[in-house]
């Protein structure tokens, strides 16, 4: 009996420093328990496939691996408006040799159905000749309105308004023809689209060392954010912290920042309490040595996984309105906005050890309820 999936995603999995990558890992294990999976893998960054392979090959019955070259934002700009499609489309390099590759597989494998990682790898298949299911980690529409919104540049605030455009035609229509979209956050999920459904709960199970709050009497306090900076909202906030927060905390805090791509623009703020670590293999000793994680997003889509891998650990969390979007129940962790209100709420909690041992009480208890369900309910969507 054939019980193949075919999965195509266009990030590395390994090693897995990111929201994205920590959601699509897990999926992938999801899947691997009830089907035979063909894994698709269209990379655009540098990367290891020996490594990626090895780590992939137990939950994997076939994998192919597609090096993808991006070309520069002002160029798929200019071919986005003189072909009228997505920046997701004209960006690519290798387009027609991956589709025209991935269309052989498909006639290699013969997979019951395609199970599309986000909608940037699904310019690779077509869900008119193969039953697709698509899942959204995010609604990058709705990024590129945030992003024509904000900026106070004429020529790119209409730029971004073009492409957001240019790019719900071709979501709306991709939608049109998929079985089903798996939104993994409520932000995101609308009722407009009648094949849509949400998964509540992500099927996440974070593996690591337990997390003990530091010593009341350690002088020196680290405050962590990790968070890929190639994405505009991660890096946009934690400008936003730097330039609004930061210098309202006490001089014994130390900020440590983690993260993939690293620009100059943000380098520019390093100093001996600001600290940078770029393209780090593995999160866990930077969790385990800090006092607080803090997540200032204020804009962006789909739902920041960074924050249910930080309720994991129960490391104590400070964070904005927006980045609680996606998970009910998370108001115990006292969101805000406002700069004074951030940096307060730091300061607070670094001052009451018993305030940090609460707090992370509350967040193991919340993380424990949260995943009970989420495999169970995503193979469910799949069975239908």
């Amino acid at each position: 009996m054939n019980n193949k999936v075919l999965v195509i995603c266009s990030s590395a999995l390994f090693p897995t420093n990111s929201g994205d990558k920590i959601y699509s890992l897990d999926q992938l294990k999801t899947l691997s328990k009830k089907f035979d999976v063909v894994f698709v893998n269209v990379v655009e960054e540098e990367y290891d496939e020996d490594l990626n392979r090895n780590s992939l090959k137990e939950l994997c019955s076939s994998i192919y691996f597609f090096k993808e070259t991006y070309i520069n934002q002002g160029v798929t700009a200019l071919k986005s408006f003189a072909s009228g499609k997505p920046s997701i489309v004209t960006r690519s390099k290798y387009l027609e040799h991956i589709t025209s590759s991935l269309s052989e597989i498909i006639k290699k494998e013969k997979p019951m159905f395609a199970l599309v990682d986000h909608l940037r790898s699904s310019i690779y298949l077509d869900p008119k000749n193969i039953k697709t299911y698509l899942v959204e980690h995010n609604d990058e529409v709705r990024i590129f309105e945030q992003n024509s919104k904000v900026s106070y540049n004429p020529v790119v605030k209409i730029t971004y308004a073009i492409l957001m455009r240019l790019l719900r035609t071709y979501r709306d229509n991709y939608y049109s023809y998929v079985e089903k979209v798996i939104f993994i956050s409520s932000f995101d999920y609308s009722e407009d689209f009648k094949n849509a459904v949400f998964l509540k709960n992500l099927m996440i199970r974070f593996d690591h060392k337990e997390y003990k709050i530091p010593s009341s009497n350690t002088e020196v306090k680290n405050i962590l954010f990790c968070g890929s900076m190639h994405w505009h909202p991660n890096l946009n906030g934690v400008k936003w912290f730097l330039e609004n927060v930061y210098e309202k905390l006490g001089n014994n805090i130390n900020v440590l920042i983690v993260g993939r791509h690293i620009p100059d623009t943000l380098r520019k703020y390093e100093s001996d309490r600001i600290k940078m670590f770029s393209d780090v293999p593995s999160m866990e000793e930077f969790f385990l040595k800090s006092d607080i994680f803090f997540v200032p997003i204020l804009t962006g889509g789909g739902i920041n996984i960074k924050v249910l891998e930080a309720l994991s650990y129960g490391i104590p969390i400070v964070i904005t309105e927006f980045a609680v979007r996606g998970y009910d129940g998370l108001n115990f962790l006292e969101p805000t906005n406002d700069p004074d209100g951030f940096a307060n709420r730091i300061e607070n909690l670094l001052n009451n050890q018993d305030a940090l041992n609460q707090l992370k009480n509350k967040e193991l208890e919340f993380y424990k309820n949260y995943t009970e369900n989420a495999e169970r309910d995503f193979l469910g969507f799949l069975a239908e």
